[in-house]
């Protein structure tokens, strides 16, 4: 797979294909369903999960839900997750805000300092 190599050529990490991550955009809060779009901070949003390749192009963005939706919710309900949950040795890394799964790679909490799981973290 060619996002694969130039991952794996660009930040030696060998399974990734890319990275995930969600960001709040704010709104006007909506007539109908208003307070599901009212994330933790309170204010009116939409939670938008994207992903990108190595090269730091877009390969994937969700905009349909609504700010109160977690992060790792959007990911288990993606197209994405859907498209990579079966194949073998192909990864995204995203924040620990994700629950790791088999396509999906998150950092250790708490790492011992100097430890390989240390190193594992920087990339993430």
């Amino acid at each position: 797979m060619e996002a694969k190599r130039i991952w794996q050529s660009m930040y030696t990490f060998p399974t990734a294909i890319g990275v995930i991550d969600c960001t709040h955009i704010g709104i006007l809060k909506p007539n109908r369903h208003g307070d599901e779009h009212i994330n933790r901070k309170g204010k009116p949003t939409l939670n938008v999960q994207a992903t990108f390749d190595a090269r730091e192009t877009f390969t994937s963005v969700d905009v349909r839900r609504p700010g109160s939706v977690h992060d790792s919710r959007i990911w288990r309900n993606s197209q994405t997750r859907s498209q990579l949950i079966n194949k073998a040795n192909i990864v995204l890394l995203g924040d620990d805000g994700y629950g790791i799964t088999p396509c999906l790679m998150t950092p250790f909490r708490n790492p011992t300092p100097g430890a390989e799981i240390s190193s594992y973290n920087s990339y993430n």
